[in-house]
């Protein structure tokens, strides 16, 4: 009786005294919510150590190395506290007196015995000192290796089959299909890419063998189609075709537009990354510098541990928007929050990066705690502002970003002689100080060169540049086919930062009075053109009325000529205003 006394006396003053020193590490101050070691039983032991990094203490209140050893746990736990929400890393303790079938499942055979636990698996055991500098060390390193991988799966990965293509149904042979009504709607159904052409078209016949050879190429992946405008024209004005040949790629339930060069190599880049699962890849500090080189425009969506799922697919939704041009990755590698300057504990952020530099995003979108997530709408247009690089060298494969952006931008265009990297580089330093300290348009701005060697006469014709005058510069304005090449002071535009800023702030301003590319006929044609395409679109949108408006339109009309006829004719005993009196 008296043993069974001392031990629950003895039992008594060890909980006392781990109690204390736990107590004495935490000392939390006035305001603060106090620290609470996490404890783990038999029931949250499976679950818990499930997701995360997990180490965990295995100890006993009557042992005396774990009250020797309690403070350092504890101090080190609180320090490390804030790793739950940035790396997944957590600390635990079970307590051997009350877990007893659960320290036994887990063949602990002395104490403290600490071991680690990741995503529910065991690693190794915990061999090292127990002194606050190597255990500090021990959990910096693994806590750090565990952020740098891959997360175990991504929240949207459904339809992913072993290829890592996502699963279209309706996977089509080697060879292009012609379409109809019924035969397009199956295909934005179940997938394809569809060119639509017009047989007189020269740029249709030039891509006919190319678009072959992608058929072939992409053969058991996705359709390969065609529709004749020609013979089915109310079908393509439906789909927004306002060109020859337009190509759309109908994937995973959106449609894409391929404005890139029609090269095989293009077309086939593009399809292959839009049939892609949506994934966004897994970067970290270690490989950011292969990317740069590779990617002259990327972005990242750094995240933490506790970031939401949510999040995470709506970047991956919005990330659509930009197939066939800059990628989007995922991290949430520590070093790379350190590498780029942004807190982990700040929430997410979407960065962006330009001009091969992978430590300095220009451009950052944050995912502040707020009740509602960002929508896709605002995270597409972010990545739709920022997805060019700083100055573009503008071509045939990309003028459609570039002068028939969804924003309808600006453009300082400058005609640059082929070798001219000297002009190249002035060009950038003027975009890089607009960039920090221009105008905000609304529309944005966007920085341009061609070659004037290649595309001299285009550009002669349209902006008046001159090849023997080159470099040369104008702001043109491509959605109202107008430039500017006069300052404020109604000087002729140089090929200098202070002009180029004194011609913007005169467009900003709407002082400049712009030149149009087009001639008087072209823009009265040009006008014609929309004013029947708007007579047309409300005819469309009110049937009924413009119905009423057409009947309307015809018996006005007949009764005039009834009139103008019984004027000019009338009956017999009547006499036509016409004749002469005399």
């Amino acid at each position: 009786m008296v043993n069974l006394l001392s031990l629950f006396t003895l039992s008594l003053l060890s909980l006392s005294s781990l109690a204390s020193a736990t107590t004495e590490a935490q000392s939390p101050t006035e305001g603060t919510v106090p620290f609470e070691l996490r404890q783990l039983t038999t029931d949250s032991f499976k679950l818990s150590t499930s997701s995360g990094l997990w180490l965990v203490e295995h100890y006993s209140p009557q042992c005396g190395h774990c009250r020797e050893f309690a403070p350092t746990w504890a101090k080190i736990a609180e320090e490390k506290k804030d790793l739950e929400k940035v790396t997944g890393f957590h600390m635990a303790q079970v307590n051997c007196l009350a877990q007893g079938d659960l320290c036994n499942s887990n063949g602990v055979k002395f104490y403290p015995d600490i071991r680690l636990y990741q995503d529910g698996i065991e690693l190794d055991p915990y061999t090292l000192s127990r002194s606050p500098g190597v255990l500090t060390e021990y959990i910096e390193t693994i806590s750090r290796r565990y952020a740098k991988r891959a997360p175990v799966a991504s929240p949207v990965t459904a339809g992913v089959g072993a290829s890592g293509v996502q699963d279209v149904k309706g996977r089509a042979g080697s060879e292009v299909v012609s379409l109809d009504k019924a035969g397009l709607e199956k295909v934005k159904q179940d997938g394809g890419f569809v060119k639509f052409f017009a047989p007189w078209c020269g740029h249709c016949k030039k891509l006919a063998p190319v678009f072959a050879e992608l058929a072939s190429e992409l053969a058991g992946q996705i359709t390969v189609a065609e529709v004749n405008c020609e013979d089915l024209p109310a079908l393509c004005k439906s789909e927004g075709v306002l060109g020859y040949p337009q190509l759309f790629l109908f994937a995973n339930g959106q449609k894409y537009e391929h404005t890139g060069a029609r090269s095989l190599s293009s077309m086939s880049a593009f399809a292959k990354k839009a049939l892609a699962s949506g994934d966004l890849e897994y970067v970290n500090a270690d490989n950011i510098n292969d990317i740069a080189k590779k990617e002259e425009v990327f972005f990242i969506y750094l995240h933490s541990y506790s970031s939401s799922a949510e999040d995470l697919k709506t970047v991956m939704d919005a990330s659509r928007s930009l197939i066939g041009s800059a990628t989007v990755f995922q991290s949430r590698d520590p070093d790379l929050f350190k590498l780029t300057g942004v807190s982990p504990l700040s929430g997410p952020v979407l960065l962006s990066f330009k001009d091969h530099t992978p430590s300095t995003p220009l451009l950052t979108l944050a995912f502040t705690p707020t009740p509602k997530t960002l929508s896709v709408e605002k995270v597409a247009s972010f990545l739709e502002e920022n997805k060019l690089p700083t100055v573009v060298k503008l071509d045939s494969g990309n003028f459609g970003d570039v002068m028939k952006n969804k924003r309808g931008s600006l453009v300082v265009l400058a005609g640059l002689r082929a070798g001219d990297e000297n002009g190249r580089e002035k060009l950038r330093e003027v975009a890089t100080a607009w960039r920090k300290g221009g105008r905000k348009f609304d529309q944005g701005v966007i920085f341009a060169w061609m070659d004037g060697d290649k595309w001299g006469k285009w550009l002669s014709s349209n902006y008046g540049m001159s090849k023997s005058k080159m470099p040369q510069v104008v702001v043109a304005d491509p959605s109202k086919y107008e430039y500017y090449d006069v300052t404020l002071e109604l000087e002729k535009i140089e090929f200098e930062g202070a002009s180029i800023f004194s011609t913007l702030e005169g467009v900003y301003q709407h002082f400049l009075k712009p030149r149009s590319i087009e001639s008087w006929g072209e823009r009265a044609m040009r006008a014609f053109g929309l004013k029947m395409q708007g007579w047309q679109d409300r005819a469309t949108s009110h049937p009924v009325i413009s119905l009423l408006a057409l009947g309307a339109f015809t018996l006005t009309g007949l009764w005039a000529i009834r009139t103008c006829v019984r004027w000019d004719f009338p009956e017999v005993g009547h006499q036509k205003l016409t004749e002469r009196l005399d």
